[in-house]
């Protein structure tokens, strides 16, 4: 744990081995020390002893491998503020990581590949907007003054000032022990660094003089991860040519959703779960979805977009259509992935349930359930729903209410896919003031899937997200986990995601899409794109 500790320390924060800031006894105040920065000097620190900070910048290259954002006063005050952050920044993709500062704040920190402290300047001061951070790291572009340039406080010290020990939070923000925060930061520097580039953080470059609002940024940003570059992925591209799910644009954002779920779920699950977590897709189509509405744009489809990124012990998908399980098996393997590490059937997915629940009964799973109509009965889902699982449910809410008429009988289809022929039918024989019939046969759906869930696990907790082409024709994301103890406060950024791609539409995504492509320059070059974005009260 000794050196595993100091390496940690040493890779994730110190940029310069020459000289370091230490802290005078009872002072907030530190004295550069121009000796080298030693394992027995960082042990000191984490036992106590004595305590140090960290220069921000590399003086060779003038770069920078971390960023902090400083919050200072009420500590209850700052909590919320840093919180707010936190979380902005984890819904942006990032992973930042919160720490007591030891007196009266906190600190958030990103771990980044380096890049040039310019660049990181820009980026701080655009994520700090309204945030009511006491400070920034890096406070400049350059190194100033006395050639060493900013130092922040490293954590798991004391504070010499008010005699309290820094200690890290969790990923629900709950307080770590001293051993479990050094446990913390040994597994962070064994994970990849987040990477921060013009490319991917929208126009943050151009912050001076036009700010995009932060729907934009995340839309961009979001949208990239979903585009296939067919230079990239010219060997997958090519596997199966022309066998392709053909989708609409909007309807990328489910996938804008399933990826935010599942980067947040498998970081979880690594710690909790780790080797016995699954991804099952029940629909997965070929892979590789063609954009019929915008140019036919090559798109990655929710099994690719999981097996490119994620790292799940096995993974395993089924779709009806045999030419589409055939190429998605193929492409699969032209992504590098052995055969142990999936699994794909070629059949009706009420079939194929039975065959995985077995593989997966003592782990944990993520579920995607994205059926094109009513495929999925109620007797498979209620099979899913007792699995030890994170679901998501795509249900078709206007083709859902179009599949029966007033005073028609309800197809078999319908019939299988609902728990209770007889309260559908009740739905269609009354009007409810401001609902619509697939508003109400949603809520029954919900209820329904609450009600069975409830008798395999203590709690429930469910939302719903639309999916929107316009106002008239749209579907809804149901999401069912289960409460944990520490309140579920993971969920808080994947519903603020919810909330930005709420407000999105067709054409918003078909003008991110041509962004994407170069068919249309930067997103400030064009005025269209700020008319059509809806204004929130």
């Amino acid at each position: 744990m000794t050196n595993k500790i100091f390496e940690a320390i040493d890779n994730l924060f110190i940029s310069r081995q020459d000289s370091y800031p230490q802290q005078i006894e009872n002072e907030n105040n530190y004295l550069v020390i121009r000796k080298p920065v030693t394992e027995d000097i960082i042990l000191k620190h984490v036992r106590g002893e004595l305590t140090i900070g960290c220069w921000q910048i590399d003086p060779f290259t003038n770069k920078v491998k971390w960023i902090c954002f400083d919050f200072d006063g009420i500590i209850e005050e700052e909590f919320e503020k840093a919180k707010k952050l936190f979380y902005r920044l984890k819904y942006s993709g990032f992973n930042p990581v919160m720490e007591f500062s030891g007196r009266r704040g906190y600190h958030v920190w990103l771990f980044i590949e380096p890049i040039d402290v310019a660049i990181a300047r820009q980026f701080v001061l655009e994520m700090s907007q309204g945030g009511s951070v006491s400070d920034v790291y890096p406070k400049s572009d350059k190194i100033n003054g006395d050639g060493y340039g900013f130092q922040v406080k490293l954590p798991l010290g004391i504070h010499r000032a008010s005699m309290k020990r820094s200690y890290l939070l969790d990923e629900n923000l709950n307080e770590l022990s001293q051993s479990d925060g050094e446990e913390f930061l040994i597994r962070l520097d064994e994970q990849k660094r987040d990477t921060i580039a013009i490319i991917n953080i929208g126009s943050f470059v151009k912050v001076k003089k036009l700010p995009e609002k932060t729907q934009e940024i995340f839309i961009k940003r979001q949208l990239r991860k979903i585009v296939i570059d067919v230079k990239d992925f010219e060997k997958v591209v090519r596997i199966k040519q022309g066998i392709y799910n053909e989708v609409k644009s909007w309807s990328t954002l489910k996938l804008v959703f399933l990826n935010y779920v599942a980067d947040v779920y498998s970081k979880i699950m690594k710690i909790y779960y780790p080797n016995k977590y699954f991804y099952i897709d029940l629909f997965s189509g070929a892979g590789i979805g063609k954009v019929i509405d915008n140019r036919n744009d090559l798109v990655f489809g929710s099994p690719l977009l999981i097996a490119n990124k994620y790292e799940f012990a096995k993974m395993f998908f089924c779709d009806c259509n045999k030419d589409f399980s055939n190429a998605l098996e193929e492409r699969l393997k032209g992504l590098g992935l052995v055969d142990d590490k999936f699994s794909v059937y070629p059949e009706d997915c009420n079939s194929a349930i039975d065959k995985i629940i077995p593989q997966v009964k003592d782990g944990h799973s993520l579920i995607f359930v994205d059926p094109y109509g009513m495929e999925i009965t109620w007797k498979s889902l209620e099979k899913i729903l007792q699995l030890n699982a994170d679901i998501i449910i795509n249900f078709q809410t206007v083709d859902i209410a179009r599949a029966k008429k007033k005073n028609t009988p309800i197809c078999p289809t319908m019939e299988n896919f609902f728990k209770s022929k007889h309260d559908v039918e009740e739905i269609y024989k009354t009007d409810e003031p401001n609902k619509t019939i697939g508003e109400r046969l949603l809520e029954l759906y919900m209820k329904d899937i609450k009600e069975t869930r409830l008798k395999s696990f203590y709690s429930v907790v469910m939302g719903s997200i639309r999916i929107k082409k316009d106002k008239k024709f749209y579907y809804d994301l149901i999401f069912v986990t289960r409460e944990t103890k520490g309140k579920n406060p993971w969920l808080k950024p994947i519903m603020d995601a919810s909330n930005e791609i709420e407000d999105l539409n067709a054409k918003i995504v078909q003008q991110m899409l041509d962004v994407l492509k170069g068919r249309q320059l930067t997103l400030t070059s064009t005025a269209r794109l700020n008319d059509i974005l809806p204004v929130k009260k």
